[in-house]
């Protein structure tokens, strides 16, 4: 027994995996529901509000299905022009999505209102396009559809350049830290493959190389505990961290699972994500008679979100151009 407890320990010291004693929080392996992030990078938000501070706009966009809210709807008191608090949060937005300007988003802060009334007045050359289907969603017009994750997923810039910014990125981004936890599964079973030919060797004695594998592979800790895994990354060695990185990078440049890992998605990461939270994040009372609702979910359980326009898209664009207010809108298909 001894002799058994001594050669486990060595074992487990020389080769693979050694973890500290850690709580294990199970992760499924792959999607269940759980408390989701507002897409991936470390600036990534907890969705525990409904709305987002409003001149955070459509980046930091967070929801909870709560049904339908006709926010579009406004009695007369309610009705007002475009203030330029109103009009230079607008133009943040839009510029985010593909409104062009003729001054750099971030000067748009500091513009004075003169400045502001004169790239209002520019905008309305050019207004910011919508599609509305025939049941009134919303999506930004002509706007780069996604094709694989790296379109869909804002991980940090550095991940790749150190197994600590690489945990970091993993712990940031649900669908990567499913990966990673796949990757570390796979490891582990390579090395307990590699060295259980040589245990038993050593022993000869099957029943005592079972007993000390099960012990090392314990050792490894749990693939689907997040905290395991993000240990692991950020304890790779110099090859295992380039075979890692690879192993991403392909990951990334590859299509996503869009059934499991579409909640995960940036709030720009496509039209209809980005309208809805181009529509959240600007005062709806300010462009008057132009009627949006903001669907979070149309019952329990519901996925689908989204800005809906709650009248005809000829006199909403009617309106807008009478208000000059930069938003149009078209039918689609």
């Amino acid at each position: 027994m001894n002799l058994l407890m001594t050669l486990t320990e060595i074992l487990i010291h020389d080769n693979i995996f050694l973890h500290s004693e850690l709580v294990t929080q199970h992760q499924p392996a792959y999607p269940g529901k759980v408390v989701r992030n507002s897409g991936c990078g470390r600036k990534a938000t907890k969705r525990a509000s409904i709305n987002p501070p409003a001149v955070e706009g459509f980046l930091l966009g967070g929801f909870i299905p709560t049904c339908r809210a006709q926010t579009g709807v406004k009695t007369a008191k309610q009705e007002q022009s475009m203030n330029a608090i109103s009009r230079r949060q607008f133009l943040k937005l839009a510029s985010g999505i593909g409104l062009g300007l003729a001054i750099a988003p971030l000067k748009l802060e500091a513009a004075s209102t003169a400045t502001l009334n004169q790239v209002w007045q520019q905008a309305n050359q050019t207004p910011l396009l919508f599609d509305v289907t025939e049941y009134g969603t919303l999506s930004v017009a002509d706007y780069p559809e996604p094709k694989i994750r790296s379109d869909v997923y804002a991980i940090d810039a550095d991940w790749n350049e150190s197994p600590a910014t690489l945990a970091l990125a993993a712990e940031s981004c649900i669908p990567l830290s499913w990966f990673a936890a796949d990757l570390h599964r796979e490891a582990i079973e390579q090395k307990l493959e590699s060295i259980s030919e040589s245990v038993h060797e050593l022993i000869g004695c099957s029943g005592a190389t079972q007993k000390i594998m099960s012990n090392i592979r314990k050792s490894c800790g749990d693939s689907d505990s997040p905290e395991v895994v993000e240990e692991w990354l950020g304890n790779l060695n110099h090859a295992e961290f380039d075979s890692i990185v690879h192993d991403i990078d392909r990951w990334l440049a590859a299509e996503p699972n869009w059934t499991y890992e579409c909640e995960y998605f940036e709030e720009w990461a496509d039209g209809q994500r980005a309208a809805l939270n181009f529509f959240r994040g600007i005062d709806l009372d300010s462009i008057s008679g132009i009627n949006i609702d903001i669907v979070e979910g149309e019952h329990p359980g519901s996925t689908y979100y989204a800005a809906e326009l709650a009248m005809d898209p000829e006199e909403a664009n009617a309106i807008a151009a009478h208000e000059g207010i930069p938003l149009r809108f078209r039918r689609v298909l």
